[in-house]
């Protein structure tokens, strides 16, 4: 499986939680590789990369710790936010007053 944004993580959990063996695959070090792309050659290419040994899997986390940085991302994103509506109100506040 090549991790791209966050869709992988689902399917990831759910067949972890089955018992099957997963590979998270970079696709910074799959896109490396000379290939042409479509999602079918794509899927193809992988499984070839993997039969070989060219797969280097990416770190996964336990439970535990995704869900940990779950949170700090989601309160850095919440802080993010909060700024950025402070800023807005302040803009907006700045314009009444000329």
């Amino acid at each position: 499986m090549e991790s791209t944004d966050i869709y992988w993580m689902s399917l990831y959990a759910i067949l972890t939680e089955a018992g099957i063996e997963v590979i998270v695959a970079n696709p910074v070090h799959i896109k490396q590789m000379p290939k042409r792309k479509t999602d079918r050659k794509d899927a193809k290419w992988l499984c070839t990369l993997l039969l070989h040994g060219l797969v280097r899997p990416s770190f996964m986390p336990d439970s535990t710790q995704r869900i940990i940085r779950d949170y700090c991302r989601n309160r850095l994103f919440y802080t993010w936010q909060l700024n950025r509506i402070r800023n807005r109100l302040l803009k907006i506040l700045e314009n009444i007053r000329k």
